[in-house]
């Protein structure tokens, strides 16, 4: 039997299962997918479900956004699928501080607070990288 560093085991499984071994310093500039679900409050218009959806697109505007992915939850039966959230929203950035950046800029904070406020009534992020 072949004995293997510790090293050349991490690099082995990060290979079969597809996942990057990044150190500390390098973790801060992978690049990183920001997924927002959203859940809106019962008896909010359709109007204004797609006007706060449509209304998303302003993100794009800020300079450190990669991608920005926007769409409402798919219905499905299958017992491992949360179809239960409004819509969801997945932003992509090059690295953290990119990331931080977005989240205190401006437009996010107006679009947050003035388009999707009023009408939210539970949000959960997943970042990753």
């Amino acid at each position: 039997m072949l004995l293997l560093g510790k090293r050349v085991a991490q690099i082995l499984a990060a290979i079969v299962f597809g996942l990057a071994i990044t150190g500390p310093a390098q973790a801060d500039q992978a690049s990183i997918s920001h997924v927002v679900l959203v859940w809106l409050n019962d008896g909010v218009p359709q109007e204004q479900i797609t006007k706060i959806i449509n209304g998303a697109e302003i993100l794009t505007t800020i300079d450190v956004v990669q991608g920005l992915k926007i769409g409402r939850a798919v219905p499905s039966d299958r017992a491992t699928v949360d179809d239960s959230f409004s819509f969801a929203l997945t932003v992509e950035f090059a690295n953290r501080a990119d990331m931080q950046t977005y989240i205190e800029h401006e437009t996010h904070i107006e679009y947050v607070s003035s388009t999707l406020k009023p009408a939210l009534k539970r949000i959960l992020v997943y970042d990753f990288q």
